[in-house]
């Protein structure tokens, strides 16, 4: 039996030292081999959702040595903030120089798509290159295709295979058992704001909007938009809307459209049913760890009644411990639930 227990105890060493090399097939389709865990990643090119999402599966910010600004913000203000303090230890900039980012010796450099002169500059250095698209192929805004791919990826460069998969499990789950209840229940019109500037207006999505609401008992009123347009307000008026829902990537909050008079004559607006997204280890409008929550969250909002026997304190309770090994507390999830409106400066 003794001997038993060593050999299971030296097995167990031998898969964890065994775990690298990996090979990883990034968005472009190129092949990058990491010969060990990276413990300096710079994270850059616009790829703003990534480190939460790095950080939150790895449950460590010490990896991570640069990211871009507008990930910081929303960082800093959210609950990873509270469990890993050296978020505060990584540099960001709004403009990515290869030469600074050479600088911090990373060994993994990971950036998105869109930004293909940085990512061919990266690549012609020695540190291995990962190149993620927020968007993947089909390239039609699906937030949870785009999730697995992420996961796929990460989950080998952290070794956190198990994890990423039992994550996107739980975010399949969560969508088909809000589908099942749904089944002949009429969508709301809704709407998602993804950003508020003074003189232009709200900007509209667009984006992953029609996958969050069509996905959560909602029926998006500029369904046909693939990006965001700023809208005016006789566009606003004429769609009836129901429900109102505010991204994370603006400063702006339901009280600051409700005391507008301009916006007031708006359905949604004029009966209080205007809702800032929740931020949970990053804003979840874009691809995420939080998709099953924010799925749950826009449900229950459109449909409270439908929803009722839904315990969302509960729920995001149970979920940073069963997946992170965090304990939040109450007053946690209250500032999840309302999130500090800095968290939406992104410059």
């Amino acid at each position: 039996m003794r001997g038993l227990k060593v050999l299971l105890v030296l097995a167990s060493f031998l898969a964890f030292a065994y775990a690298f090399p990996v090979v990883i097939v990034d968005s472009k389709g190129y092949k990058v081999t990491l010969d060990k865990k990276p413990k300096r990643i710079v994270v850059a090119g616009g790829m703003w959702p990534l480190p939460a999402l790095l950080i939150a599966l790895g449950q460590d910010a010490k990896s991570l040595v640069y990211v871009p600004k507008a990930s910081i913000s929303a960082l800093t203000n959210s609950i990873l903030y509270k469990f890993y303090p050296d978020i505060k230890d990584i540099k960001s900039s709004n403009s990515d120089n290869i030469e600074t980012l050479l600088s911090y010796k990373p060994d993994l450099f990971i950036c998105h798509t869109a930004n293909d002169k940085l990512c061919n500059m990266m690549k012609e250095t020695t540190v291995p290159t990962i190149m993620l698209d927020s968007n993947p192929y089909p390239h039609n805004y699906d937030s949870l295709n785009s999730l697995k791919a992420w996961l796929a990826v990460s989950g080998k460069i952290l070794d956190k295979e198990k994890l990423s998969s039992d994550i996107l499990k739980d975010t399949i789950q969560t969508r088909d058992f809000i589908a099942k209840r749904l089944k002949g229940i009429k969508p709301k019109k809704a709407l998602i704001i993804h950003r508020f500037n003074q003189g232009e207006g709200l900007a509209v999505g667009g984006l992953f909007a029609n996958y969050w609401l069509s996905n959560s008992g909602g029926l998006n009123v500029y369904k046909n938009l693939k990006g965001t347009k700023n809208v005016n307000l006789e566009d606003l008026y004429s769609k009836d809307i129901d429900v109102i829902f505010i991204t994370n990537f603006n400063t702006l909050t339901p009280k600051d459209l409700e005391s507008n008079k301009d916006y007031q004559f708006i359905k949604a607006v004029k009966n209080k049913q205007v809702y800032k997204f929740p931020l949970f280890t990053y804003r979840p409008f874009a691809p995420s760890l939080d998709a099953s929550l924010l799925l749950l969250f826009i449900a229950k909002t459109l449909h409270p009644m439908v929803f009722k026997d839904i315990d969302l304190n509960e729920k995001i309770k149970t979920h940073f411990k069963k997946f992170y090994n965090l304990d939040v507390s109450s007053k946690d999830i209250d500032s999840m639930l309302s999130p500090n409106p800095k968290a939406g400066l992104i410059k």
